[in-house]
């Protein structure tokens, strides 16, 4: 299994991991691969001349750092009870709204499409669930 961290192609600082084990699979431009240490810490790292090196503290948050969900996060947090209910919810959303869920590997919290799949979350479960469902990833 390779690891990845994903940069923010803005700051080049990690804001995100993955994971494959897919024998031909080809990272992404903004997927690197890194260590198991880089991959459980991925704000810890940055990009510097194609080298991941340890990303100087910072005692503010990066406000120009996403929060994101990733959606694999959101399918192990769920029961399979609501995984059933949140397939049957999604199959029901228009094209473009299913087509923009599929392709997406993660949910950006500044994103129209974040605010549709909240609402959607607390209609089905109420909001401390939600909430719970789409926490940021880490």
């Amino acid at each position: 299994m390779q690891t990845y961290l994903i940069i923010d192609p803005e700051t080049g600082r990690g804001i995100g991991s993955s994971q494959s084990g897919a024998p031909n699979y080809e990272p992404h431009d903004h997927e690197v691969p890194c260590s198991p240490e880089q991959y459980a810490n991925p704000a810890g790292w940055m990009l510097n001349d194609g080298d991941l090196v340890e990303a100087p503290a910072s005692s503010e948050p990066n406000p120009s750092l996403p929060v994101i969900t990733y959606k694999a996060d959101i399918w192990r947090r769920a029961t399979d009870e609501e995984a059933e209910q949140m397939d049957e919810a999604l199959a029901s959303l228009p094209v473009r709204q299913r087509r923009m869920y599929a392709d997406a590997q993660y949910l950006n919290h500044g994103d129209e499409m974040f605010a549709v799949l909240s609402d959607a979350l607390v209609h089905l479960f109420g909001e401390p669930r939600a909430i719970e469902l789409l926490t940021p990833s880490a």
